[in-house]
């Protein structure tokens, strides 16, 4: 929205009653600060690595020059901020892409710094919903999926429930650490079994997920309301 305009101080002014409310007595499943906090992939990183959770080499860089040569020739590219937009109005999505040391397309990356990270060949991908002390995981078939799974319509309607205690222990200490009551969190498993944690969400979907994975994480936030 402009800045200036009356949408602008509309708006302004709901996010400054959202966040007084935040330093009253009321107790929210993740607090409005919390969320901000959990919302910055750099602070989840940071925070999972220190408590020993698997996380893909990470560097930060305006310049392509400067991607450490450690993520290999091959690398994968992440907004840093937002990755939605609008452009004439038209809603548009900034994927996680995959993207050669030299390709010609990193020489138009100097407005905004950006993410470059390890790549990790995904056998499945896993998300893992958090509520609570509570866990549940679905996966989905990695394969012939592109890199970022949302880009496949027929992903969103494919994934099966799991169990894989494992990984949900791992999901409850980066949901500890954000200090997010909530999280829908993105992981990969790779050929030989190990997770990576990819990045949470504080405020994530759950619905798409098959029913026995959504209707209990309904049920625990309804749970936690009614309490």
């Amino acid at each position: 929205m402009a800045v200036g305009s009356l949408a602008a101080a509309e708006a302004t002014a709901r996010l400054a009653l959202i966040a007084s409310l935040s330093e009253t007595d009321i107790e929210w499943v993740t607090d409005y600060w919390s969320t901000i906090r959990a919302e910055n992939k750099l602070v989840q990183y940071r925070l999972a690595l220190a408590e020993g959770v698997p996380v893909p080499k990470t560097c930060v860089v305006a310049d392509p020059a400067d991607i450490d040569p450690a993520l290999g020739d091959v690398i994968v590219m992440k907004p840093l901020g937002l990755g939605e937009f609008r452009d004439a109005g038209e809603p548009l999505a900034i994927h996680a892409r995959l993207v050669e040391r030299h390709d010609p397309v990193l020489a138009g990356l100097h407005v905004a710094p950006f993410i470059a990270q390890q790549r990790i060949i995904a056998r499945k991908h896993l998300r893992v919903v958090t509520v609570g002390t509570q866990a549940w995981t679905a996966q989905l078939d990695a394969r012939n999926l592109p890199l970022d799974w949302r880009q496949s319509a027929t992903a969103h309607t494919s994934w099966t429930p799991a169990a894989i205690p494992a990984v949900e222990a791992m999901a409850m200490v980066v949901a500890r650490s954000i200090r997010a009551r909530y999280t829908s969190q993105d992981w990969i498993m790779d050929d030989d079994g190990k997770s990576w944690f990819i990045d949470g969400n504080p405020g994530g979907q759950w619905l798409f997920l098959p029913d026995e994975v959504a209707d209990p994480v309904t049920g625990a936030i309804a749970d936690w309301l009614s309490a």
